[in-house]
């Protein structure tokens, strides 16, 4: 007599999680479809990112070397061209763009060049601080040349 009611009981427990199984599934299946796209569109983020990096990178010590051979004017440009390049890497192109002109002997258009804007120092003064920066260093870097 108790096995008839305990095959019930499993019969009535097995159709409750049958009934709860088909109610959830999709939603357990989206969650991880939605994981496994999202991580792996992260990865792809990632990346992406690192070879944008790389790429600003090599940009930007190729023109270093032009500075160093001495080719101020063709580092200038290869400066001012990475202007949309990922990462800190444009505002590093604007220290070199004002280190160029010192080194051409334009200290005043170098100062110029850095020297924050009024626009920049109301609405983002991370940029202002890096602006900041950018001029000492190129005021230092006029100085001791002119010394």
């Amino acid at each position: 007599m108790s096995d008839i009611f305990r095959e019930v009981d499993e019969e009535v427990r097995s159709d409750q999680f049958s009934k709860l199984w088909k109610r959830f599934a999709p939603v357990v299946y989206l969650t991880a479809g939605l994981i496994v796209v999202g991580t792996a569109g992260y990865r792809g983020y990632e990346y992406w990112q690192t070879k944008q990096s790389q790429a600003a990178g090599t940009e930007f010590l190729e023109a270093v070397k032009l500075s160093d051979a001495g080719n101020y004017a063709e580092a200038q440009a290869a400066f001012v061209s990475m202007e949309g390049a990922i990462g800190g890497y444009p505002m590093m192109a604007k220290m070199r763009v004002g280190t160029e002109l010192a080194l051409e002997g334009k200290s005043d258009e170098a100062i110029k060049l850095l020297r924050p804007s009024r626009q920049t120092a109301l609405h983002q003064p991370s940029t202002r601080a890096w602006q900041t920066s950018a001029q000492l260093i190129c005021c230092w870097t006029a100085v001791t040349l002119q010394l």
